[in-house]
């Protein structure tokens, strides 16, 4: 009796989470949700999609793929206001290329999480991609290894902008573009770079509360090289001057938690600060998130006066 009255729950559940790693091949996942989708309620909305894929190789899967994105978000756009998306393992060009005129469908989202998600733009670069921008309602973004390529760029990622008065928190995971922020109203910012493969862009966020920051790879920098008119610049020049055009934006935060990776590289450069004026003036909190509970940090005074002045 139970299993009767509980067997088809699922047709008019709000929530669909699809796992490609559930299936043994990817054409009986994707006939999986297409029976899915279509032996639902005609009156059951959706709220919530999150779907992880790890696509086979073979080129016709790719096609099934965009066909499968297709389905999912026609059914998506017709059946409620959808709140909350999560991909993770995804083909972005396909993606796009499948939400993108179905986004006014998607004004009410909420919530973005892209995980694993990266390839060539889906049009012409020209300045920054805001690829975000179209969505007013969106609070929460979370982009995990994520970016654009220019196309024709080597293999460049492209720069990006992320933009929206209505953000609220932001996480940033090893991305590999450089990011300029625009969010007056966003009050939590994680940033983690962990093999310092980008500098930070020009960000307004005056509102921040509290930030998060990773960043490691030191070995990295130590074998790291720039050129500014020709003229090699050391890595600790080059660490300091991402480290500071970082913290320039993160101006506003009253709580600011530094990973003990990064902690390590501020007391290698720690000199290269004591002639900057600290860009924090709200500050009331450092946090040093220490992993090794036997390591201890002595915080030299050039950083102790560059953030509480």
């Amino acid at each position: 009796l139970l299993c009767r009255r509980w067997r088809s729950v699922w047709k008019g559940v709000p929530a669909l989470n699809l796992n490609r790693r559930s299936f043994h091949s990817f054409p009986t996942f994707t006939q999986f949700v297409s029976h899915i989708l279509s032996s639902r309620y005609d009156s059951a909305g959706v709220e919530e999609i999150s779907f992880q894929l790890q696509l086979d190789t073979w080129p016709e899967m790719f096609i099934d793929a965009e066909l499968m994105y297709g389905t999912l978000f026609d059914y998506a756009a017709s059946h409620g206001n959808l709140l909350r998306l999560r991909a993770v393992y995804c083909d972005p060009e396909r993606v796009w290329k499948c939400f993108a005129p179905k986004a006014y469908a998607f004004r009410t989202l909420v919530t973005l999480h892209l995980e694993a998600f990266g390839g060539p733009l889906p049009g012409p670069l020209s300045g920054r991609v805001d690829p975000f921008v179209g969505f007013p309602c969106l609070r929460d973004l979370t982009l995990v290894r994520w970016y654009w390529m220019v196309d024709g760029g080597g293999g460049l990622p492209a720069p990006v902008r992320i933009s929206g008065i209505q953000l609220r928190n932001l996480t940033i995971e090893d991305v590999p573009s450089e990011v300029e922020i625009f969010a007056p109203n966003l009050v939590s910012l994680c940033y983690k770079d962990v093999v310092w493969r980008s500098g930070f862009g020009d960000a307004h966020m005056p509102s921040l509360d509290r930030a998060c920051v990773r960043i490691s790879g030191r070995r990295h920098l130590a074998n790291s090289k720039d050129r500014n008119g020709g003229r090699l610049i050391t890595p600790v020049r080059v660490a300091a001057r991402r480290l500071m055009k970082l913290f320039d934006g993160l101006a506003s935060a009253r709580t600011l938690e530094l990973h003990s990776d990064t902690f390590e590289i501020l007391e290698s450069i720690h000199k290269s600060f004591e002639s900057q004026i600290s860009p924090f003036t709200r500050l009331k909190t450092l946090v040093i998130n220490v992993e090794c509970k036997q390591k201890l940090f002595d915080i030299p005074y050039s950083l102790s006066h560059y953030f509480f002045g």
